[in-house]
């Protein structure tokens, strides 16, 4: 009984430091900057290491492999998932240089060697800024962007803002979520002495900067992928991010699939799908 009541104390000031500073960090933990996880040399990669300020005195790092054949189909920006940082999360999407494309991959701030700390707000704010600079200095044609998990979330809502700004060809999300209150609430629901305290989680975290996705980027291909199995972000969250979304748009679920793992699956078999969509909605 006394470490029923430690453990709701402890979710009470968890949740109460959370309003008070009126941040969401659990979203954003565990997260470990400035570590290098995987040296990229040592699969024979030399990336190009980018810096972009997003506000005085703040950067994102990022970096940019070229595609191994040329030419280049495209350029790929991936907006990726908690905890870590590129060192790590680049060995997602890198096989896409052997298929033709270019390959983009930041941090956001307060992860590996971005400036800053992680929020809704500044992640928005600085992936507007860096998004912009990619069409600007890296590539002009129309861009691929890859969002996973928390990075969909950013990832949908930075595409609302630059709405117009940047030419977008195609979105893919992937294990993602529509609401960081819906997740909050979902997570309390889990433990059963913390299923009463899915109201207050509810009410302190801030949709702010969750995107709206309803009505956003009408024309542009979306896909959809989500594991029906994934025990971070429900299945449940992929379906209502699809089932808002305007047309055209597709939804790939991955029978088995747990979190982010759609790359790794059945020794990469759904690589080859997931390529297909991409030529089958390429600039013609």
């Amino acid at each position: 009984m006394v470490r029923r009541l430690r453990l709701i104390g402890s979710f009470f000031l968890v949740l109460g430091g959370l309003q008070l500073s009126g941040c969401t960090s659990l979203f954003y933990y565990p997260r470990v900057p400035k570590i290098q996880f995987y040296d990229p040399s040592q699969m024979g990669l030399d990336p190009k290491n980018i810096e972009v300020f997003w506000a005085p005195g703040k950067s994102l790092h990022a970096w940019y492999f070229q595609a191994r054949k040329t030419p280049s189909k495209g350029t790929i920006v991936h907006f990726h998932g908690n905890a870590e940082n590129v060192t790590t999360h680049f060995m997602n999407l890198i096989w896409v240089i052997d298929e033709g494309y270019d390959y983009v991959i930041f941090d956001y701030p307060g992860y590996g060697l971005s400036d800053g700390e992680p929020s809704p707000k500044d992640n928005y704010l600085s992936a507007k800024t860096f998004v912009t600079y990619v069409h600007e200095k890296i590539d002009s044609r129309p861009l691929i962007f890859v969002g996973q998990s928390l990075g969909g979330n950013i990832l949908l809502k930075t595409l609302e803002g630059l709405e117009g700004a940047v030419p977008i060809r195609s979105v893919i999300v992937d294990s993602t979520f529509p609401s960081y209150r819906s997740v909050a609430r979902q997570k309390a629901s889990e433990a059963w002495i913390l299923w009463f305290l899915q109201p207050v989680a509810w009410l302190i975290m801030s949709d702010s900067y969750a995107p709206e996705i309803e009505g956003k980027l009408p024309g542009i291909p979306k896909l959809v992928i989500h594991g029906d199995q994934d025990r971070v972000v429900p299945f449940k969250n992929g379906e209502k991010v699809f089932s808002v979304m305007t047309e055209p748009k597709e939804f790939l679920q991955i029978s088995g699939g747990n979190h982010t793992d759609v790359f790794y699956r059945e020794k990469g078999a759904y690589r080859a799908q997931i390529l297909s969509w991409l030529e089958a909605n390429a600039l013609r």
